[in-house]
């Protein structure tokens, strides 16, 4: 893969990973309850990898290297693919069990008219 097509697809990727990033940070992490246990623990690991991404994000912008690059990007998408895993077993499943029906609703609506969907009801 050409050196541009990897930082094409980078800035694709990037534009999905920072629009999910915030709204997991602006909306899921602050709707959750203080004092769940392993919450807090959770909460600053999945923000760390929010911000390692934005470094690799950074470094993969900067590259010059095609090898280097496809690389940057490979671990990228891996490095998604755990961080999803994790959500989906920890963080979602807590908010399954947290917040009532009407949050979650709630919280669905806003993530789709975030991003432009529409929801029913």
């Amino acid at each position: 893969m050409p050196l541009e097509e990897v930082h094409r697809n980078g800035e694709l990727l990037e534009a999905l990973l920072m629009a999910h990033a915030l709204d997991e940070d602006q909306l899921l992490f602050h709707s959750l309850p203080a004092g769940q246990k392993g919450l807090q623990e959770t909460l600053e690991a999945m923000a760390g990898e929010h911000n390692e991404q934005r470094r690799i994000l950074e470094d993969l912008r900067g590259e010059t290297d095609a090898v280097k690059a496809r690389r940057q990007l490979m671990h990228l998408i891996e490095m998604t693919r755990e961080h999803a895993a994790v959500e989906e077993r920890m963080l979602f499943g807590l908010a399954k069990r947290v917040l009532t029906e009407e949050r979650l609703a709630e919280l669905g609506e806003e993530y789709a008219r975030r991003r432009g969907l529409s929801t029913s009801r």
